[in-house]
């Protein structure tokens, strides 16, 4: 059952609010491919979840993949230079791209299966800055990539990361090359042309460290910032941008000095 993301977005930025950015960035799970019932001309399913315990994980109605209660959300923090074969900031990815979901049962006979990295725009849907792109590669033990997939790619082909068809392939890897929150999203599809495209589904990908007085992680300093940082004026919550301890008038200046 697909759950409504508006009920988890409040916990979601509470819980990024608290610190506790990095215990969701840890989760692990799967996106992988299913169909209705295997016959040609069916749609593909994008489904949440491989092992049993990602049973908490799910699509909302609007696509957007969940851990749990929260938007499934990327942090690309480790720096790179042009020499592994792009310069910017990636992660090993705690999201594994499969086609592996029902394979048992032939319902993904015939395909060969594809996730187009189709878009990478701001968490409001606005165009990302230009010349922003996010990408998905499997990493070798000496660095090099291969099946690598790009949003900025001028073909489908090379948009999209191959899985084939029964395929769990480790070393998986995420790369963005300008610091903001995006929102990328992925369609499963058919190379071989047997089943019909996906829904499109979309994860949060965080590229870099957020901006300073960034504390929704939205990308922007703006007035919900403001307001998180003033409910927790006078104490050690967040807020607390100069690391001293307090929220305090320094905090403020800060944020105001990053506003918009």
């Amino acid at each position: 059952m697909r759950t409504n993301r508006n009920a988890a977005v409040a916990p979601f930025l509470a819980a990024l609010a608290s610190g506790a950015l990095a215990a969701l960035a840890l989760a692990h799970g799967h996106v992988t491919v299913d169909t209705e019932s295997g016959t040609p001309g069916d749609r593909i399913v994008s489904r949440a979840g491989y092992l049993p315990a990602e049973s908490a994980n799910s699509v909302a109605e609007d696509g957007v993949l969940m851990s749990g209660a929260s938007p499934w959300r990327m942090v690309l923090l480790t720096q790179v230079n042009a020499a592994n074969a792009f310069q910017g900031w990636r992660t090993a990815t705690d999201l594994t791209l499969t086609s592996d979901f029902f394979f048992s049962t032939g319902r993904l006979t015939g395909g060969d299966f594809r996730f187009e990295l189709q878009s990478v725009t701001r968490l409001d849907g606005s165009p990302a800055p230009a010349g922003a792109a996010v990408g998905w590669a499997v990493v070798g033990a000496n660095g090099a990539l291969s099946n690598v997939a790009r949003t900025d790619a001028s073909t489908r082909a090379a948009r999209s990361f191959a899985v084939g068809n029964g395929g769990h392939v480790h070393g998986q890897y995420v790369f963005g090359n300008v610091p903001g929150v995006y929102r990328l999203r992925l369609v499963a599809w058919d190379a071989n042309g047997t089943y019909l495209d996906a829904d499109p589904v979309s994860l949060v990908v965080q590229v870099g460290p957020l901006p300073v007085g960034d504390l929704t992680g939205d990308g922007r300093v703006d007035g919900a910032d403001l307001g998180v940082l003033l409910g927790a004026w006078g104490t050690s919550g967040p807020g607390d941008l100069d690391a001293d301890g307090l929220v305090t008038g320094s905090d403020l200046g800060l944020l105001l000095g990053a506003w918009g």
